[in-house]
């Protein structure tokens, strides 16, 4: 039982006996006053009747009369006149039949109405009788004996019980009114720390108000006090972590990723690049003349070059933002450095925006020395070899370093351009007014095979071909259609759950869904129709959309778990220091960027920053999925390292139909 029950049952029965003894208590006085007031009207009735007929001639008839007078008038029970031998002279005794009403004498009285016969006998008037003598002379002549009638006054009574009654009623419930207000005023602390309490399981350390109440103000400061710590350890440890990731994974002066991260992140696309259909792409820049940089500068300001240059290629990906998915940058070796794009929707464009920077660069030089910066750029295909691609980029750097000019080279190729772009819009349209959309999905594995759950893939059908990921996800984003294939997806996906017999799934939501509102809204209402499905389903979005709309992002958490789903982040790694209020929003999963595990059996500084991430995450509740394993030997490692789960590299025809 609650304790909000309990308190209501106490105060119910503390009104109910204190409603039973004052009734009890008044009626007992009642009745008390009762019985005095008739007892002094037959003591005084009596003296009056004998003295009346001490001084009358004692004749029967004439005595009869006046005492049958005297009983018909005074309401009276009985009126007996007895000899000295106890014999009866005159016995009148009142008898009312059941259906005769009542004379009170009291027009107050309503007396067609009897008191039922429960209370006449549980009240059970006990009045002594009137006595006195009455005589003849100087002698006796009889013992003169009055009761009074008491039947109206036990109906008097009860009516003043009923009364009583209906007064403490209305009072208890103008009580019970103002005592549930009272008590749910008095009770708010009380909610708040349930809330608290409740968010505490949900892995939500949050800060509540100290109330003002002392008892539930103890309860609340060591609540606030497990979360500031919580907050504390989250907050050390996401500085610890991304120190000692940027220490391994980074270059010292530049601050880009190192070399040996860069190739992961590249190898790990590569294997994954099923899932992008050969729209993403690779540049290689390369500062040509550093010998001469060398010796006509100094060290500084090669440096302070090379830092520039870098800066740069950071530029370029904040001007090109929209035009490509995700990136990496790093610094390969002194003068070499290298662009990872996701989804790329035009090299030629980055061709561009690479040689109008490096000119700049150059220009602000010209006075002190040259500077040739070249580069060279492809598509990435599927099935490629990281070596056969890197020494084409090589070949082609060394072809146009030859003219000692700012120059890029491209690798052209006609996959990523099927279309024009109002043929794009026209396709993506029609796949979307068709509903043309198939939910593809393929298994997340617990150690010892057991499965966690099922990661979904959206696809749409366009040209009679059922494309996924990034065939068409960079122009659809371009059109302003995520929204609606997101919706669509949602949709899909909450219709074939099945409930109590469905696997979980998760599905990606992208950032324009999740930055517009009235999709936002629409996201949430679709959970909210469904109740017994949302459970099965787990929410995701990207890391980077977490950074990159912060507010938003901590909002459409909140509203998500409201519904009953689950949320997670997808493609976790350099930046997780930074989402907000992570010990707040009890997240229920992320899911490790395949950067930092793809072959991670051979790179020690990834393991040591899965290790601290897994620690990290599972303090406050949240399990950890390692994304693009392809190994036997990374999954048996990946988990040792403390990761719940692993999503393994998969190929088309792994892929199954929702």
């Amino acid at each position: 039982m609650s304790l909000i029950k309990q308190l209501w049952l106490a105060i119910i029965i503390i009104v109910l006996v204190s409603f039973c003894g004052s009734v009890l208590i008044s009626i007992l006085s009642a009745k008390q006053y009762f019985e005095q007031q008739l007892y002094l009207k037959n003591v005084d009735n009596v003296n009056a009747l004998a003295m009346t007929l001490s001084q009358l001639d004692k004749d029967q008839t004439t005595i009869e009369l006046l005492v049958a007078a005297t009983f018909d008038t005074g309401h009276y029970q009985r009126i007996e006149l007895v000899d000295p031998d106890n014999k009866s002279i005159v016995n009148l005794r009142y008898q009312p039949p059941s259906e005769t009403p009542i004379d009170s004498g009291d027009e107050n009285i309503d007396t067609t109405e009897r008191a039922p016969s429960w209370f006449v006998n549980w009240i059970d008037f006990n009045i002594k009788p009137g006595v006195a003598q009455v005589s003849d002379g100087w002698s006796q002549y009889g013992t003169l004996y009055i009761e009074s009638h008491s039947e109206y006054a036990i109906y008097s009574l009860w009516r003043s019980c009923i009364k009583l009654f209906l007064s403490f009623l209305l009072v208890a419930l103008a009580a019970g009114f103002i005592g549930s207000k009272l008590l749910k005023h008095i009770l708010k602390p009380l909610n708040n720390v349930v809330d608290h309490a409740t968010a505490l399981g949900n892995k939500q350390f949050i800060m509540s108000p100290v109330p003002s109440t002392p008892e539930f103000a103890v309860v609340v400061q060591a609540i606030n006090t497990l979360s500031v710590r919580f907050k504390k350890t989250i907050t050390q440890g996401n500085k610890r972590l991304e120190k000692m990731r940027f220490q391994m994974q980074h270059d010292s002066l530049t601050g880009l990723a190192s070399r040996n991260y860069f190739m992961g992140a590249l190898s790990a696309l590569i294997s994954d690049q099923n899932l992008y259909q050969g729209q993403s792409a690779l540049f290689i820049i390369k500062l040509c003349n550093l010998d001469n940089l060398n010796r006509n500068l100094d060290r500084t300001d090669v440096d302070e070059l090379i830092c520039e240059i870098s800066e740069s290629l950071i530029l370029l990906l904040e001007d090109l933002n929209g035009r490509y998915n995700d990136s990496h940058i790093a610094r390969l070796n002194g003068s070499e450095f290298a662009i990872l794009f996701t989804v790329a929707a035009d090299i030629s464009l980055i061709r561009k925006n690479l040689i109008e920077m490096h000119q700049k660069i150059a220009e602000n030089y010209r006075q002190e020395v040259d500077v040739v910066i070249v580069h060279a750029g492809c598509y990435i295909q599927k099935q490629s070899s990281i070596s056969a691609m890197l020494k084409q980029l090589d070949l082609m750097l060394k072809k146009v370093q030859d003219n000692q000019a700012i120059a890029g080279a491209l690798v052209e190729q006609n996959e990523a351009h099927i279309l024009k772009p109002e043929e794009w819009k026209n396709a993506i349209n029609e796949a979307l007014s068709n509903e043309a959309i198939e939910i593809l999905s393929h298994p997340v594995m617990k150690q010892g095979d057991e499965l966690s759950h099922m990661q979904s893939i959206v696809g749409l059908n366009i040209n009679d071909e059922v494309h996924i990921g990034g065939y068409y996800l960079q122009w659809a984003q371009e059109l302003g259609l995520l929204e609606k294939i997101d919706l669509l997806a949602l949709t899909r996906t909450l219709n074939s759950i099945q409930p109590l017999v469905s696997d979980n799934i998760s599905l990606l939501i992208s950032k324009a869904s999740m930055t517009d509102a009235v999709t936002r809204s629409r996201i949430i209402g679709l959970l909210n129709q469904h109740p017994d499905k949302v459970q099965h389903i787990c929410i995701e979005v990207k890391e980077s959309c977490a950074i990159e709309s912060k507010a938003v992002f901590v909002e459409f958490c909140r509203a998500i778990k409201a519904t009953g789903a689950k949320f997670g982040l997808r493609q976790v790694g350099a930046n997780f220091s930074k989402v907000p209020k992570i010990h707040e929003l009890g997240l229920d999963t992320i899911k490790v960027d395949c950067a930092y595990v793809h072959n991670i059996a051979n790179n020690q500084s990834n393991q040591f920053y899965i290790r601290g991430l897994c620690a990290l995450a599972h303090s406050i509740g949240i399990e950890v999925v390692a994304d693009g394993i392809s190994s036997p030997l990374d999954s048996e490692l990946i988990f040792e390292m403390g990761c719940d789960a692993i999503v393994p590299n998969f190929q088309d025809n792994d892929l199954e139909m929702l």
